[in-house]
């Protein structure tokens, strides 16, 4: 193993091991996936992350949370794109993720078809991104979106260890999820 896959192995078992923990000390969901795509961002060079998911009926995604780096002005203009659309199934990144319940890279972003926020993108400087269905069983609860400003070549073992991660986070939502059930009663 030479010293760039011995750096890219130690980043992945990094946020592993960094999701792990946000994840044990989080008593609440959208802080805890907030911090995690901070930790994408720094750990991994993004420049932008979101997290999307079911809306209240189970037909939509929605945007919940997200990061960028603080004072990145684009990126922001770009999130506020993000809130105002709800996803069917197979629609832009996070439909088409949640429609095939798997992770893919794209290096030619705004040659996507049905990218609904080319012009915030293009604007914000983003030119690859990655998307990770975040799993419970054989259904999607949602799915990370990370945004790159550089072509940035597909990497598999990175998707492989994000979708890991984006199971735990699944596991996460369900057990939080389940947990304020209870409280209600």
């Amino acid at each position: 193993m030479d010293v760039t896959e011995r750096k890219r192995a130690d980043r992945l078992k990094s946020i592993r091991l960094g999701v792990s923990s946000i994840l044990s000390r989080s008593g609440k969901t959208e802080p805890a996936i907030e911090e995690i795509l901070g930790a994408f961002g720094t750990e991994l060079g993004w420049a932008c992350g979101e997290y999307w998911h079911l809306n209240a009926e189970g037909r939509k995604l929605v945007s919940q949370s997200h990061w960028a780096r603080p004072g990145d002005e684009p990126a922001a203009g770009f999130i506020a794109a993000s809130a105002r659309l709800a996803l069917d199934p197979g629609a832009g990144l996070p439909g088409r993720a949640w429609s095939s319940k798997k992770a893919f890279w794209t290096t030619v972003l705004l040659d996507e078809e049905g990218f609904q926020r080319a012009e915030e993108a293009r604007a914000a400087g983003f030119s690859s991104a990655l998307a990770v269905p975040v799993p419970v069983e054989d259904d999607v609860l949602g799915v990370i979106l990370l945004f790159g400003r550089s072509t940035r070549q597909a990497d598999q073992e990175m998707l492989g260890a994000l979708y890991e991660v984006g199971r735990q986070i699944g596991d996460f939502v369900t057990r939080k999820g389940l947990e304020a059930e209870l409280e209600e009663e």
